[in-house]
C-alpha cells in the first residue's frame, strides 16, 4: 500500500512537470488581426453568395449626403480649420462588377479622415447590403494593409447600451462568434485599435435606449477610433430632435429610394411565367411615381419580394393596382410579405406550368408559416434579431422541464440498474440490498427478487433526478464551445476545473452534512454518531476530489483558441456536439474510475483518524503498518461486500460514470438544445429537424446568417410575422451575479454553522474507559459470548465476515486463528462444556449450526443442518 502511494506521488510529479511547459511566444497582434480578417472575409463572401449579391441583375444602390440636420459640425468632420475648403465625396452608386464596386466603396470611405460614417435610409433600402459591401471592400487585399484594422460587422440589436458599454459588447460578440467564447484575443485587438466596428441597425435598439447608444458610441470611440453605423432615417432623426448628441465627427449619408425607372428596368430583365404581365404596373409607375404601389416598391427589399412572389407563384401583378385593397404603402407591403412565405415553399415550375420533378418542398407552406411566426414572436418578445439556438432551452421550456428531464433519464437509469443487478447478481449482493431469498430444494437462491433490483434502480434514478434538477440551471446561458487540445496553459485549465469541481460538490455535500448534523443533534450525539459522521465528512471530501479531477479533465479539453474560426449556426452545432460528447465521456471515465477508490480512501482515513478525533478506542489511531493494512482490508470488504466483479463494475464504475457524464451534458449547449427542440417539436411549435428547416429558409431568402446565428431577412418581415398572433409568455430575467453572491453567503453560513456544531459536539464526548479494543473482524461484530478456556477468560465473537474469533480478555490478544467454516454471517454464539471440552456453538445466515473446540480451534463433528432460514439464536445445556 505504501509503495502504491509512492508510485502515485511520482506519477503526479511527472505529469505536472510535463504539463508545466514554458509558455510559447504569444502571437503578435498584427498576426491575430490578419487571421481574423481572413475569417471574416470568408464568412461574408459566403453570405453574399447566398444573398445573390454577386448576381449581375442586382438593383443598384445610390446614396448622397443627407439633407437632414443630424450631422456634427462640418469642421469637426473634416478635421480642418474654419475657412479651409475640404471636399468630401459623399455621393455614390453601387453598380457594376462586384469586386470593383466593393473596392471603390472602401476607397471612398478611407478618404474620410475621422474614419467614421453614419448611413441612413428607409426600411429595406439596402443599408445592411451597403455595410456588407463596405466590410468586404475594406478586407480587400488592395485596400487593407497587412496587420491593419479588421472591419467587423455586428448587429446592433443584440446590444443593450444601458447595461453594457460598446467596447465590452463588441469584445463579447467577437468572442462568441469567432473565439469559442474566450475574450482574450478580441480584447487585445480592440485595445490595440485593430478593430473597425460596423454597427448595423441602430434603430433596432429599443427607442428608450437609442440616445444612450449614441452617447456610448461617442464615449467609446473618443477622438481617434473609427466606426460605421447604419440606422433608419426617421429613428435617428427622432434621437437628434429629442436632444441626443449626433455621432461625433461622422459624415452622414442617406440611401436614396429606388426610382420608377430602376424598378421597371429590374423587373423587365426577369423571366416571368406565362400569364404574368407587368405592363399595367409599369404604366402606373410612370404615371404616378408617388402612388402607394410606387412608394412600396421604392426599396430593394420590396422589389425583390415582388419579383419572388410573382416569379414563383405566377398571377397578375395588376392586382396591386386595386385602389380598395391597396390604398396605402403598408397594404402593398403586407400583401407581399404574406405571399413571400407561400412563394418560398412553392415548387419550381417549367415554362409550361408543370411542376419540376423533385422540387416540391419537404416543408408545407402552412406549417412553415406557423413555425416562422413562432420564431418571430419569440425574437420580438426578447427584442432581438439574432436567433441564438443555445438560449431556446432556458427561454422556451417550462420551469418544470428540469425535474421532468431528470425523472425521465432517471427512470431509464433505474431500469438499466435493475436489469444489471438482475442478471449479474451474487449471494452477497442479495445480502447487501436486503432482498429476500427464494427457496429451491432447500437451498438459498442467490438471485434477488424483483424488489431488490428495483431498490438499486430506484436509488440511482431518484438520485439522478435530484442532481439533474440542480444541474440544469448551471448551463442556462452557456454558449457553444469547440474542442481544443493543447498542452499550453494546461495547469491553469486543470486548476480552474478542479476548483470548479470542489465548489460544485460543496454545494451538494455541505447542506447534506448540515442536515445530518442537525438531525443527530436533535437526538443527542454518541460516539457511534460522531464516528459515522466523521466517515461521512471524509467520504464527501474524497468524492469532492474525484469530482474536481473529472472537472479538471473536462476543462482541459477546452483550451483558449489562438486562431479565429468561421462562424455559422451549423458549424456551431457540430463543434459543440463534438465538444460535449468528448468532454462528458472523458469526465465520466475519470468519475467512474475514481469513485470506488475515493469511497475506500475516505472510509480508511476516517477509520484511522476517528480515534484521534473522538478518543475512541483508547489505544490510539495508529497501530503500525499492520493496522493500516487491516483497516484498508476492512473498509474494502465493507464497501465491496464480496460482490462479483461484473456487479461491482456496474454500481461502482459504470453507474457513477454514466450519471456524471449525463450531468455534464445537461450543462452544455447542444444537449440542451436537443431537448428543447424535441419538446417544442412535440408540441408542434417547431419542426423536428429545426436546423435543416432554418438552413432551407435561408436558401429561400427568408432568413440570413449573422455569424453563428440566423436572422430574418429583414426586420420588416420579422415584425410582420410577429404581429400575426399573440406573443408567447415571457421568461423572467435573473441577476446572476447577485444570485451567486447570495449563494456564496448562504454557503459560508452553512459551513460556519457546521464547524461550530461539530466542534461543540466532539468536545462533549466522554473518554473511552475500556481496557482494550479488540480489532480483527472485517466488517461488523454481531454477537459476543464469554467463557473460560484453559484457565483464561475469553470472548468469542462472530460477525458478518463469516468468521468466529477467540480473544484473551486479560491481554486483548487473539487466541489462535479465526474459526472459519460458515459461508455467511455469524449471528449466534454460545459457550459451554461438551464431554470435558470447552466448546463454542455458532449459528449463521447460512442456515447451519457449528460446534468448535475452543482449545484447538477445530470443528467438532459435522455442521448441524435442517434449518430453512438463518439461525439467530443458540444455547448450550
Amino acid at each position: 500500500m505504501i509503495s502504491m502511494f509512492v508510485g502515485l506521488a511520482a506519477l503526479t510529479i511527472t505529469v505536472a512537470s510535463l504539463l508545466r511547459v514554458e509558455p510559447s511566444e504569444p502571437l503578435r497582434p498584427n498576426a491575430l488581426a490578419d487571421d481574423l480578417a481572413a475569417t471574416v472575409q470568408a464568412q461574408w463572401l459566403e453570405e453574399t453568395k447566398v444573398r445573390k449579391l454577386r448576381d449581375p441583375g442586382v438593383l443598384p444602390l445610390s446614396w448622397a449626403a443627407t439633407e437632414r440636420d443630424v450631422s456634427d459640425d462640418y469642421e469637426l468632420i473634416t478635421g480642418q480649420q474654419v475657412g479651409r475648403v475640404v471636399k468630401l465625396r459623399l455621393e455614390g452608386r453601387l453598380e457594376g462588377e462586384f469586386d470593383t464596386v466593393t473596392r471603390r466603396l472602401a476607397i471612398d470611405y478611407r478618404a474620410i479622415r475621422s474614419g467614421r460614417l453614419l448611413v441612413l435610409g428607409e426600411p429595406g433600402s439596402g443599408k445592411t447590403v451597403l455595410a456588407v459591401l463596405l466590410t468586404l471592400g475594406l478586407l480587400d487585399s488592395e485596400v487593407r494593409a497587412d496587420g491593419g484594422p479588421v472591419p467587423v460587422l455586428l448587429t446592433a440589436s443584440s446590444w443593450d447600451p444601458v447595461a453594457d458599454s460598446m467596447d465590452a459588447w463588441i469584445v463579447h460578440s467577437l468572442a462568441t462568434s469567432y473565439y469559442n467564447g474566450r475574450r482574450e484575443i478580441p480584447q487585445l485587438l480592440y485595445d490595440r485599435g485593430l478593430l473597425l466596428p460596423i454597427l448595423d441597425g441602430l434603430d433596432e435598439i429599443p427607442e428608450s435606449a437609442r440616445r444612450s447608444a449614441v452617447r456610448s458610441i461617442n464615449q467609446a470611440v473618443g477622438q481617434d477610433r473609427a466606426v460605421v453605423v447604419t440606422c433608419r432615417s426617421a429613428e435617428y432623426q427622432d434621437v437628434i430632435d429629442g436632444g441626443g448628441q449626433p455621432l461625433r465627427r461622422a459624415p452622414v449619408i442617406e440611401v436614396a429610394p429606388v426610382t420608377s425607372t430602376e424598378i421597371i428596368a429590374y423587373l423587365e430583365a426577369v423571366d416571368w411565367p406565362d400569364g404574368t404581365d407587368w405592363r399595367p404596373v409599369y404604366d402606373h409607375l410612370r404615371a404616378e411615381p408617388d402612388s402607394p404601389l410606387a412608394m412600396a416598391l421604392s426599396t430593394p427589399l420590396m422589389v425583390s419580394m415582388a419579383r419572388r412572389v410573382y416569379q414563383r407563384l405566377g398571377g397578375s401583378p395588376a392586382e396591386l393596382l386595386d385602389p380598395v385593397r391597396f390604398d396605402s404603402r403598408h397594404a402593398v407591403e403586407d400583401y407581399l410579405l404574406d405571399r413571400v412565405i407561400d412563394a418560398a415553399y412553392a415548387p419550381d415550375k417549367l415554362p409550361s406550368g408543370q411542376i419540376v420533378p423533385g422540387s416540391v418542398s419537404k416543408w408545407p407552406a402552412a406549417k412553415a408559416r406557423g413555425w416562422l411566426m413562432f420564431l418571430a414572436r419569440y425574437l420580438h418578445q426578447h427584442r432581438e434579431r439574432d436567433l441564438a439556438w443555445w438560449l431556446l432551452s432556458r427561454r422556451l421550456l417550462s420551469p418544470w422541464a428540469a425535474p421532468l428531464i431528470g425523472l425521465g433519464i432517471g427512470a431509464i437509469l433505474m431500469v438499466a440498474a435493475f436489469l444489471w443487478t438482475l442478471f449479474l447478481d451474487t449471494d452477497d449482493f442479495v445480502e447487501l440490498i436486503g432482498a429476500p431469498r427464494t427457496l429451491e430444494n432447500g437451498k438459498g437462491d442467490a438471485r434477488p427478487n424483483l424488489f431488490g433490483g428495483l431498490a438499486i434502480g430506484a436509488w440511482a434514478g431518484t438520485g439522478f433526478a435530484v442532481l439533474a434538477t440542480m444541474t440544469w440551471s448551471a448551463g442556462a446561458d452557456r454558449a457553444p464551445g469547440r474542442l481544443s487540445l493543447t498542452v499550453r496553459g494546461s495547469m491553469d485549465r486543470l486548476l480552474r476545473g478542479f476548483t470548479t469541481g470542489l465548489a460544485v460538490t460543496a454545494i451538494v455535500v455541505v447542506p447534506v452534512l448540515a442536515g445530518v448534523a442537525i438531525s443527530i443533534s436533535a437526538q443527542g450525539w454518541v460516539v457511534a454518531d460522531v464516528q459515522g459522521y466523521w466517515a461521512l465528512v471524509l467520504v464527501g471530501a474524497a468524492l469532492a476530489v474525484t469530482v474536481g479531477l473529472a472537472m479538471a479533465v473536462h476543462n482541459w479539453l477546452h483550451a483558449p483558441p489562438r486562431r479565429s474560426a468561421q462562424a455559422s449556426p451549423l458549424r456551431f452545432i457540430r463543434q459543440d456536439r463534438r465538444s460535449s460528447l468528448v468532454g462528458a465521456l472523458a469526465a465520466g471515465m475519470v468519475m467512474g474510475v475514481g469513485v470506488l477508490p475515493a469511497l475506500i480512501a475516505g472510509r480508511v482515513v476516517a477509520a484511522m483518524t476517528q480515534r484521534a478525533v473522538t478518543r475512541w478506542p483508547r489505544d490510539g489511531w495508529f497501530q503500525g503498518v499492520d493496522s493500516v493494512g487491516h483497516t484498508i482490508a476492512v473498509e474494502v470488504a465493507a464497501i465491496t461486500g464480496g460482490q462479483s466483479l461484473p456487479l461491482l463494475l456496474g454500481w461502482a464504475v459504470l453507474l457513477p460514470g454514466t450519471v456524471f457524464a449525463l450531468l455534464i451534458l445537461l450543462t452544455r449547449a447542444w444537449p440542451r438544445f436537443l431537448l428543447a427542440r424535441l419538446a417544442l417539436a412535440g408540441r408542434g411549435l417547431l419542426p423536428w429537424r429545426l436546423m435543416a428547416f432554418l438552413a432551407d429558409a435561408r436558401e429561400q431568402e427568408l432568413l440570413r446568417q449573422s455569424g453563428g446565428m440566423y436572422q430574418f431577412r429583414h426586420i420588416r418581415l420579422q415584425e410582420w410575422l410577429a404581429t400575426q398572433k399573440s406573443g408567447s409568455p415571457s421568461t423572467p430575467n435573473v441577476n446572476l451575479p447577485q444570485a451567486l453572491k447570495r449563494r456564496g453567503v448562504v454557503l459560508a453560513a452553512i459551513v460556519a454553522a457546521l464547524i461550530v456544531v461539530t466542534r461543540s459536539t466532539i468536545g462533549n464526548l466522554p473518554d473511552d474507559l475500556s481496557q482494550a479494543a479488540l480489532i480483527g473482524h472485517i466488517g461488523s461484530v454481531d454477537v459476543v459470548a464469554v467463557g473460560e478456556v484453559d484457565g483464561k477468560t475469553v470472548a468469542v465473537t462472530g460477525g458478518d465476515d463469516r468468521t468466529v474469533r477467540v480473544w484473551d480478555l486479560s491481554t486483548g490478544s487473539p487466541v489462535g486463528k479465526p474459526l472459519v467454516g460458515h459461508t455467511s454471517g455469524v449471528y449466534a454464539v454460545a459457550v459451554g462444556e461438551l464431554n470435558g471440552m470447552t466448546v463454542a456453538v455458532t449459528g449463521g445466515d447460512d442456515r447451519t449450526v457449528r460446534v468448535w473446540d475452543l482449545s484447538t480451534g477445530s470443528p467438532v463433528g459435522k455442521p448441524l443442518v435442517g434449518h430453512t432460514s438463518g439461525v439467530y439464536a443458540v444455547a448450550v445445556g
